[in-house]
C-alpha cells in the first residue's frame, strides 16, 4: 500500500509535485507539475502542514509548563524548610484549579468562538465555545499554560502569608474573570485593544506578542496588591543595629537555598523559548520569526542579567547571585512584547533598560517597606510595563511586516509611530487599572472576613529564632569541617617531611 504527499515544484512555486511511496520507502509514482486546483484534495489528505503546526504548538506549550518547575524551585529557595511543603501543595492545587476553571468558563471568556461560521461577528465574550465546543483543543492547551504562569506569579508575591483557602478562591476568580477579560481585550478576534480584531478601537491595536502585559503585568500587579493587603513577614524590615538581625533580614531578602534559585532560573530560561517562540502558534511559514524571537529573547535576558549583576557590585559592594537571577528573569519578561518586532541590537538596549527599571523598583519597594518575597512585581509588573513601552518605541514598519502575519500588518503599519506608542500606553493603563481594582475588591473582601492571612502566622510567628539557630549550627558545622580538613592537610605535610 502506497502513501502520497505533495511538495512544491522548485521551478514554479504555484505547482506541486506528487510523490507516492510504499512502506519500504520505494517510490511508486512521481508526477510532475500537478495543477494547483487539481492538487487541493491531495493536499488536504496528505499534506502535513496542519499536523506540523499542531506538533509545534503542543511542544512549545509543554516547554511553557517547565516554567511551573522553575517558579516552584525559586519559591522553595526563599521559604523556610517547615513551609516548603505548604507552598508546593498550593502550586499543584493552583495549577489544577486553573485547568478546570479555564476549561469550564475561562477559555470561553478569553476567546469566545473561533469558528468563523458563526453569524454573529460581534459576539460577546463567554457566550460561545463553552467547554471547547469548537474543538479548538490546541489553542486551549497553549493558552492554559499562559494562564498557569500568570497565576503562579501571584503566588510568589503572597507566599508564606496567605491561607490555602483564600489562595484557591483567588485562583478561581483569577482564572474565570480577571485574566480572561484582559486576554479578550488584547488578543481575541473581537477585543477592542486587539490587533487581531478587524476594528480595534485604538487604531492598529496593542502590540503584545508574547504577553509582557497580558500575562506578566496581570500577574505582577495582582501579586503586589495581595502583598500589601497581607502585610510584611516578620524580620523583613529590621534595623541593622545587630548582626543577628541583619542576617535574618538578608535571609528574607535573598532566601537560603541559592542552588534552588539558580536551578529555577535556568528552568525558566529554558521554558521561555516555548513561551516566546511558541507564540507563533504554528510552524508553517513562520520559523524565521520564531528563530528571530529566540535570538532577541536570549540577548535581552543575558544583557539584563549582566547589567543587574554589575549594578549590584557597584551599589551593594559585591557580586550577588540572587540579583543576576532576578535580572535574567526581568529581561525575559521585558522582551516578550517586542521580541518579534525589534532588531536584535535593540534587544540588548531593552535588556539594559530592564536592569535600570529593576533596580529602581527594588529601592522604591524597600523605601515603601512593601514585602514582595520574590520581587514578582518588579520582575513581572514593572518589567512587563517596560515591554509594552519598548514595542511602541522601537518597532518599525519593516520589523512589523517581518514579525506579524500579513492580515495583521496593514492595521499596524497604517497607524503612525506616535499612535502606536500611545496605544501601548493605553494598554499599560487598562491592564494595570483593571487588575488593581479587581484585586482590591477580592483581597479586601477576604481580609474583611478574616480568611486571607494564614492561621498559623500569628501563633508560629515564623519561629525565626529557631531558624536562625539552625542556620548558625550549619555554619558552625562547615567551620568545623574546614578545621578538620586543615588538620588533615597538616598531617599529610608532616608525613611528607618525614
Amino acid at each position: 500500500m502506497s502513501s502520497c504527499f505533495l511538495t512544491f515544484n522548485p521551478s514554479n512555486p504555484s505547482i506541486y509535485d506528487e510523490i507516492c511511496y510504499t512502506g519500504a520507502s520505494f517510490i511508486t509514482q512521481f508526477r510532475q507539475q500537478v495543477n494547483t486546483t487539481d492538487s487541493i484534495p491531495f493536499f488536504n489528505n496528505f499534506s502535513n502542514s496542519v499536523d506540523i503546526d499542531a506538533v509545534w504548538t503542543l511542544l512549545t506549550a509543554a516547554l511553557v509548563f517547565c516554567l511551573q518547575t522553575g517558579f516552584t524551585f525559586i519559591q522553595s529557595s526563599f521559604i523556610r524548610p517547615n513551609l516548603v511543603q505548604n507552598v508546593l501543595f498550593k502550586n499543584l492545587i493552583g495549577t489544577g484549579i486553573c485547568a478546570i476553571v479555564f476549561y469550564i468558563v475561562g477559555y470561553s471568556m478569553a476567546y469566545g468562538a473561533l469558528n468563523l461560521n458563526y453569524k454573529d461577528e460581534n459576539r460577546f465574550m463567554g457566550v460561545e465555545n463553552i467547554l471547547i465546543q469548537d474543538q479548538t483543543y490546541k489553542s486551549w492547551f497553549f493558552e492554559f499554560m499562559y494562564l498557569a504562569v500568570s497565576s503562579t506569579i501571584v503566588a510568589g508575591s503572597i507566599s508564606q502569608r496567605c491561607s490555602a483557602a483564600s489562595y484557591f478562591a483567588f485562583t478561581i476568580i483569577f482564572s474565570a474573570w480577571i485574566y480572561p477579560v484582559i486576554v479578550y481585550w488584547c488578543w481575541s478576534s473581537n477585543g477592542w485593544l486587539s490587533p487581531y480584531s478587524q476594528h480595534p478601537r485604538p487604531f492598529g491595536g496593542l502590540m503584545d506578542f508574547a504577553g509582557s502585559g497580558v500575562v506578566h503585568m496581570v500577574g505582577g500587579f495582582s501579586g503586589i496588591v495581595g502583598a500589601m493587603f497581607l502585610g510584611n513577614r516578620p524580620n523583613r524590615f529590621l534595623s541593622d543595629d545587630f548582626k543577628k538581625s541583619k542576617d535574618k533580614q538578608q535571609s528574607c531578602i535573598f532566601g537560603d537555598n541559592f542552588l534552588y534559585h539558580v536551578c529555577g532560573t535556568l528552568f525558566l530560561w529554558f521554558g521561555w523559548y516555548g513561551f516566546t517562540c511558541g507564540r507563533t502558534l504554528g510552524a508553517t511559514d513562520v520559523m524565521q520569526i520564531a528563530s528571530k524571537v529566540a535570538v532577541t529573547t536570549t540577548l535581552c535576558a543575558a544583557t539584563t542579567g549582566l547589567s543587574v549583576a554589575t549594578f549590584a557590585r557597584m551599589v551593594e559592594g559585591y557580586w550577588s547571585l540572587p540579583r543576576i537571577c532576578d535580572g535574567i528573569l526581568c529581561g525575559l519578561v521585558a522582551i516578550c512584547s517586542s521580541c518579534n518586532v525589534i532588531d536584535c541590537g535593540y534587544a540588548i538596549l531593552i535588556g539594559f533598560l530592564a536592569a535600570v527599571w529593576y533596580y529602581i523598583g527594588v529601592f522604591v519597594l524597600e523605601l515603601c517597606k512593601i514585602d514582595d518575597p520574590m520581587n514578582s512585581f518588579i520582575i513581572h509588573g514593572i518589567g512587563g510595563g517596560l515591554g509594552l513601552l519598548v514595542s511602541g518605541l522601537f518597532a518599525t514598519d519593516d520589523t512589523i511586516r517581518f514579525g506579524y502575519s500579513a492580515d495583521i500588518v496593514p492595521r499596524l503599519i497604517e497607524a503612525s509611530k506616535g499612535h502606536r506608542f500611545a496605544t501601548q500606553i493605553v494598554g499599560i493603563l487598562v491592564i494595570s487599572i483593571w487588575t488593581i481594582l479587581n484585586c482590591i475588591l477580592v483581597f479586601g473582601v477576604m481580609k474583611f472576613f478574616g480568611i486571607f492571612v494564614a492561621n498559623d502566622a500569628d501563633n508560629e510567628s515564623y519561629n525565626d529564632e529557631t531558624n536562625f539557630n539552625i542556620k548558625t549550627s550549619i555554619v558552625e558545622m562547615h567551620e568545623r569541617d574546614e578545621d578538620d580538613q586543615k588538620d588533615d592537610e597538616m598531617q599529610y605535610m608532616n608525613q611528607d617531611k618525614k
